[in-house]
């Protein structure tokens, strides 16, 4: 993930997320299709929170769903 530095000079590397990760994560559980998230979200109250959306629509035993992932950055 990038930043931007408080002088808006540059752009700093806070780190990589890597795909393998994601799907390692609590939300795992839930079952959501292991697809290539989209759509990325920081939180504006919460400190390493990055909010994702899944594409298109998956089906499950409840019906047809759409996705969004929130992933903490620890």
């Amino acid at each position: 993930m990038w930043t931007l530095t408080p002088d808006l000079r540059e752009w700093r590397n806070d780190g990589d997320i890597r795909l393998v990760d994601l799907w390692e994560q609590e939300y795992k559980r839930a079952r959501l299709p292991a697809c290539l998230p989209m759509n990325p979200i920081l939180s504006k109250q919460e400190d390493s929170i990055l909010y994702m959306t899944l594409p298109d629509y998956y089906k499950d035993d409840k019906g047809l769903r759409s996705s969004e992932v929130q992933l903490q950055n620890s």
